[in-house]
């Protein structure tokens, strides 16, 4: 037998189904087996390509129910992971080793099983029997706070995870290169349950001899104090008997306690039919019957089997024995002395498993409701409780005579805190859960500084739907404050999200409140960056409904429109180009040409159609702070047609830079931290052409031209205005859908989406002719085509994706002819710099007259302020450089350049004082001024008939 095997038998029950899994980067390959022994094939075929091999550390009830904590019924070990290396809790495994020796030496635990995981340490305390789930979920949860005790830094995240998979001995590990080997460190022996969680600080209390149920001393329970009410109540017989001996009980069932050797049989019953119907019952029992002289177990049991939910009556008991009831103080107030004992009920494990409807991601979950805090527990049917501490009644009732505690209601519903986040505007943060009856489970995030404050926690909480006030609300503010405290022992804060899109290594892709990734769709906390518009970002309908829309713009002359529409799911594979973001413009002269139903539909892709769109209204600093919180879902922008033509200008730039501008942090002078990244495409419209507005702005904007892609939107004349309002309005009640089901696929097919975006957009450069100064046009084309593909294939629409590449090729191969360079050299560039100031020349020549000793007569007079100087007898012309530098700034010229390139060229003769008006009617003074030889300049100044540049041969597949 292997130690693969050996390893396995060792901490893996018999009965069940064996979980296998393999990762490779982010998409899991799950596979269950009956035998042991096929788990050797499943593997060994799993490390042949590339996988990192897991096996559930559970054994499963189906294989259709999948790894889930509801599914794992068989467990034979507990666990720890513990993370080694830089910034991990241990350094190395030396030192993890040694953590671990001085835990078991101060506890007393047996050395565990160890695996080395390739860069870890897991730790295994196999069993010698195996155990159900609601015996395995509170000891684990028991041993986890054991472990913070003791300051183990295990993954706080694994120890009491059910559905948990951890690496198989004799394989890779693939996360670094080379792999690293996972092997066995140590096989040791299984312990008993019991002995593990007596040393974990598990088990059952102990009672008095005398009298067991008269005292009552609540302590921590070092087990899960998630255990719930379930609507009804239970009885303790514990707690009637601790009643009863102060007086405030049931004097028969202390008469029957006490005189067991000799009580009568019916009186014997009656106590018995208590006893049986009670939570503590199988104790109880015995515990009223061990000292009769014919005690038997077993007929004990048979006859209390037979009682249940028969709990005799008050008036049977004063039937039996008259004369003990005259007193008693709960006379008239019950029925049966069952109720004196009546408490809340606490779920076992398997409750706290629950299916349920998620508000936020519109589709049914299963949640497993963490643990309670001490003393707070779970209802068996929900709600929130607080365990009652001795001394409490006197404190609120000034009864020195009745100490029993009460355990109190806190809310109805299950209501609790899942982790804690940061934020960097907000702080520290709570992610929170609530349970609705009817509207299924709320989540959402909570700022600490809220908790402390009676008004704003009672805001936050009361916009969720719940309703607490005086008493209440303190007493919930007590619950959550209690939350954090145990959460800060036990767990670090996490980051709360700025922004949607791509996170965690791209295994994870935010949309609003969605978090998708390749093992399914979960609640992400909004943070203050992205609360406000997270939720445009839902999901409603079908995906069939939407994929009729869609198909809308299948038919002919629709081209543009479907291009865009597969832009809107390219943006989110954008940032797999290495560029940062590109802008798609689509223009018209006139209205009612469909370029905001396009957005709408764009929209739709990941969210609501009409909140998403931003517009005119929005101003500049709102626009950008949106598509920095979009990540890479894509952005759109209605209306561009009153933009000034240097906004234009900065749009383009800020898009594809990537990012937010730097700011300052108030009352410090420090700079804000500005992580934000962004990699997208926006999709603008308006009925004025962003191409018009630069070259409006600049005599050749190349910069911003390349990073747009501008297309015209013609009327669809097949369709009316009411026909095409009829056939996008399901648009409105359908969205969301189709993201989530693209993204579902990009994560788990990662590396082949990449290699076809390569393989589209090496295709695309050569039919269209693009080299490097097209790389955001090819990009973008390239994302749209690739996102064509991938959603036919889903089912997501029916479009003829060749057509809408032809069209693209044709289209952006018009466009790079449009746009084409025309010679920006030193030459052109001091040629615009003439043209802008034609009528600030003064030509005259540089020579005096002979005959009259003076000079000559201007040629021509400048009409305006004197900037340049033309003498025709020397072909000299002077620039006032002061001007010249401020018309290079305002065109983003480099002056620098510009003069280097005219030294190059033997243009310039460098800068000289000059008095520029000498030969006119007017005396200025000399100022700096650039001396260019017109000889060389006209010489070298050629007419543009540069050919289109074409695409390196390394550009071609």
């Amino acid at each position: 037998m292997t130690s693969r095997i050996s390893f396995l038998s060792s901490v893996l029950a018999e009965e069940g189904l064996y979980c296998v899994v393999g990762l490779k980067k982010g998409a899991p390959r799950q596979t269950f087996v009956e035998t042991i022994e096929e788990i050797d094939g499943v593997v060994e075929g799993l490390i042949a390509q590339g996988y990192d091999a897991y096996f559930g550390c559970a054994k499963y009830l189906h294989a259709s129910e999948g790894r889930t904590a509801q599914n794992a019924k068989w467990f034979k070990a507990f666990w720890l992971d513990m993370d080694c290396g830089e910034g991990k809790p241990y350094e190395t495994q030396p030192d993890a080793l040694d953590a671990l020796k001085g835990f078991v030496k101060a506890t007393g635990l047996p050395r565990p099983t160890l695996v080395n995981s390739g860069r870890g340490v897991h730790a295994y305390w196999s069993l010698t029997e195996p155990i159900y789930y609601n015996d395995w979920k509170p000891t684990a949860e028991a041993f986890k706070k054991f472990c913070a005790a003791y300051n183990l830094k295990a993954d706080p995240a694994v120890t009491a995870d059910a559905a948990r998979i951890l690496r198989i001995p004799e394989t890779l590990n693939f996360k670094d290169s080379p792999p690293n080997p996972v092997d066995m460190m140590l096989l040791s022996q299984p312990i008993t349950l019991d002995r593990f969680q007596s040393i974990v600080g598990i088990g059952a209390d102990e009672d008095e001899p005398d009298l067991p149920f008269s005292k009552n001393v609540p302590r921590r329970p070092m087990d899960a104090t998630t255990r719930a009410l379930m609507g009804n109540s239970v009885s303790r017989f514990g707690t009637i008997m601790r009643k009863s001996a102060h007086g405030k009980g049931c004097a028969q069932l202390v008469h029957i306690y006490k005189n067991q050797e000799d009580v009568e049989e019916p009186l014997w019953r009656a106590g018995l039919s208590i006893a049986a119907n009670c939570e503590d019952g199988e104790l109880a029992i015995h515990k009223i019957s061990h000292a009769h002289p014919e005690y038997d177990p077993s007929d004990t049991q048979i006859k209390a089997d037979a009682l249940l939910g028969k709990p005799y009556k008050c008036a049977t008991f004063h039937g039996l024995n008259p004369g003990v009831c005259e007193e008693c103080p709960n006379r008239g107030k019950i029925t049966s002395p069952i109720q004196i004992g009546a408490s809340i009920a606490e779920a076992k494990a398997e409750d706290n498993i629950v299916v349920m409807r998620n508000a936020v991601l519109e589709e049914e979950v299963t949640v497993e409701i963490p643990e309670y805090p001490f003393p707070y527990f779970r209802g068996k049917n929900g709600g929130v409780y607080r365990r009652g501490m001795p001394g409490e009644n006197k404190k609120k009732k000034k009864d020195e005579e009745d100490d029993e505690p009460q355990d109190e209601l806190v809310y109805e519903y299950d209501f609790y805190v899942v982790k804690r986040l940061t934020d960097p505007d907000v702080g520290e943060s709570l992610w929170m859960r609530l349970h609705m009856p009817k509207d299924g489970i709320r989540e959402f995030s909570c700022p600490l500084a809220s908790v402390t404050s009676r008004d704003k926690f009672r805001d936050v909480v009361a916009y969720q739907g719940v309703t607490a006030y005086n008493a209440k609300l303190d007493g919930l503010m007590g619950y959550v404050t209690r939350w954090v405290n145990e959460l800060q022992q036990l767990t670090e804060a996490e980051k709360a999200r700025q922004q949607f899109g791509w996170h965690e290594d791209d295994t994870k892709f935010i949309i609003g409140n969605r978090e998708i990734s390749a093992t399914g769709v979960t609640y992400s906390p909004s943070s203050s960056a992205t609360a406000d518009v997270a939720t445009f970002y839902s999901k409603k309908g079908t995906v069939a409904e939407w994929a009729k829309v869609a198909n809308i713009y299948a038919g002919k002359g629709n081209e543009v429109r479907a291009f865009t529409l597969f832009a809107g799911f390219g943006s989110a594979i954008y940032k797999f180009t290495k560029l940062s973001g590109a802008i798609i413009h689509l223009t018209n002269n006139g209205s009612g040409v469909g370029k905001t139903t396009i957005q709408h539909m764009v929209n739709s892709i990941w969210g609501r159609p009409v909140e998403t769109l931003l517009n005119q209204e929005d101003k500049y600093l709102a626009r950008m702070h949106r598509i920095s919180v979009l990540g890479n879902i894509a952005a759109t922008i209605d209306e561009l047609t009153n933009m000034a033509d240097e906004e234009v200008s900065n749009m383009a730039y800020s898009i594809t830079h990537g990012r937010g501008r730097n700011r300052m942090q108030s009352q410090v002078n420090a700079e804000r931290s500005n992580t934000l990244r962004w990699a997208l495409i926006a999709i603008t419209s308006g009925n004025k052409s962003l191409y018009d507005q630069l070259f409006n702005l600049k005599d050749f904007p190349e910069g911003e031209l390349m990073r747009i892609l501008e297309f015209s939107v013609s009327k669809n004349d097949h369709m009316t205005k009411a026909q095409s309002d009829e056939a996008f309005t399901p648009m409105h009640e359908n969205y969301g859908v189709a993201g989530e089901v693209f993204m579902r696929y990009v994560i788990a097919n990662l590396p082949e989406v990449k290699k076809l975006l390569q393989r589209v957009q090496r295709k695309l450069d050569k039919a269209a002719g693009f080299t490097q100064r097209e790389r955001f046009w090819s990009a973008t084309a390239a994302c749209a085509i690739t996102s064509g593909i991938i959603t036919k294939k889903l089912g997501l629409h029916n479009i003829d994706v060749a057509a809408v590449y032809e069209w693209a090729v044709q289209e952006l191969s018009r466009m790079r002819v449009d746009v084409r360079p025309g010679v920006v050299g030193p030459l052109a560039h001091l040629g615009l710099f003439l043209n802008a100031h034609n009528n600030n020349m003064l030509i005259v020549n540089s020579t005096v007259d002979k005959r009259s000793g003076l000079m000559a007569a201007p040629i021509r007079e400048p009409r305006g302020e004197l900037i340049t100087r033309y003498e025709p007898d020397t072909k000299l012309l002077f620039i006032t450089t002061k001007v010249l530098r401020e018309w290079c700034s305002e065109n983003q010229v480099s002056y620098k350049s510009l003069v280097d390139d005219l030294y190059k060229i033997g243009a310039c003769q460098g800068s000289i004082k000059k008095a520029m008006s000498r030969g006119s009617d007017m005396s200025t003074p000399p100022v700096n001024a650039l001396v260019v030889d017109c000889t060389k300049a006209t010489a070298l100044d050629p007419e543009d008939k540069s050919p289109l540049p074409s695409p390196a041969d390394d550009d071609i597949e």
